[in-house]
C-alpha cells in the first residue's frame, strides 16, 4: 500500500495536472491616510507584488468591495482585510488600519 500512493501522485502530474507554485505569489496592501478625522476618508489599494502575469481577484472585508481600491468612511477604528485570489487558486489576504480622530470641537 505504500506504494499506491506515490505512483498516483506521479500519474495524475504526467497527465497534465501541474503543481501550483504559491509560494512566490503575495500582496502589497495600504491606505492613502493611516488616520482620518471623522467625517474624512481614505483610499485603500491592494497590488500584487508578483502575479506571474495571472489574473488577481480582491474582495475586501469590511465593505464587500470586489475592486483592488477602495474608498472608506469608518465612524471608529476599523480594521479592512483583503483576500486577493490569483486565476490559478491561489490566495494571500493583508490587513490595513484606518484610526479615526474625533472632531475637537472646543
Amino acid at each position: 500500500m505504500k506504494f499506491i500512493q506515490p505512483f498516483f501522485i506521479l500519474l495524475l502530474l504526467a497527465n497534465g495536472l501541474q503543481a501550483q507554485n504559491c509560494s512566490t505569489f503575495d500582496i502589497s496592501a495600504a491606505s492613502s491616510a493611516s488616520t482620518i478625522l471623522c467625517g474624512g476618508n481614505a483610499t485603500l489599494t491592494a497590488s500584487p507584488t508578483n502575479s506571474q502575469s495571472l489574473t488577481v481577484s480582491y474582495s475586501w472585508s469590511p465593505g464587500g468591495s470586489t475592486q483592488p481600491s477602495l474608498v472608506v468612511s469608518p465612524k471608529t477604528n476599523t480594521t479592512y482585510t483583503v483576500l486577493a485570489t490569483r486565476s490559478d487558486g491561489c490566495t494571500k489576504s493583508k490587513t490595513v488600519s484606518v484610526a479615526v480622530t474625533p472632531f475637537d470641537i472646543t
